[in-house]
């Protein structure tokens, strides 16, 4: 199913929450042992978001073709080169619905591609801030 920008918006509400770095000590040591879930739950979305925009990517390709025969071989007037056919195409509000469609959706994609990154950065950050805390104790 596809994203829409109502599921973006909570998306990015969700991700906010949970590339947060806590501020307490106990806090920090709970977010490093949740990360693991978290950073599966995002490779999941990433997935299944990438499966979706192939998917979209296909839809455009055949659609393309659909578009091309009806503008070369179909349609009332005689398009001459491939410039102007292409430009007929380009210009399709069927076709330009769809790259739409698939751009939101690509732009969707890489946000999710982005906050699966900085979970995965977190990672380190709280190792690093955790051995940081231990030296200081000592």
């Amino acid at each position: 199913m596809l994203m829409t920008n109502a599921d973006f918006t909570k998306l990015q509400t969700i991700a906010e929450e949970e590339v947060k770095m806590p501020d307490k000590i106990r806090e920090i040591v709970d977010k490093n042992n949740l990360l693991p879930s978290l950073i599966m739950k995002w490779q999941k979305l990433y997935a299944n978001q990438l499966y979706m925009v192939k998917e979209l990517e296909i839809d455009c390709c055949e659609m393309y073709g659909k578009k091309l025969k009806h503008y070369k071989f179909e349609d009332s007037c005689a398009w001459g080169t491939t410039k102007e056919i292409e430009s007929q195409i380009q210009s399709d509000k069927e076709y330009c619905d769809l790259l739409r469609k698939t751009n939101a959706q690509k732009y969707y994609l890489k946000f999710i591609e982005e906050t699966l990154n900085t979970l995965k950065g977190l990672n380190f950050v709280i190792k690093n801030y955790l051995d940081y805390k231990k030296m200081e104790s000592y």
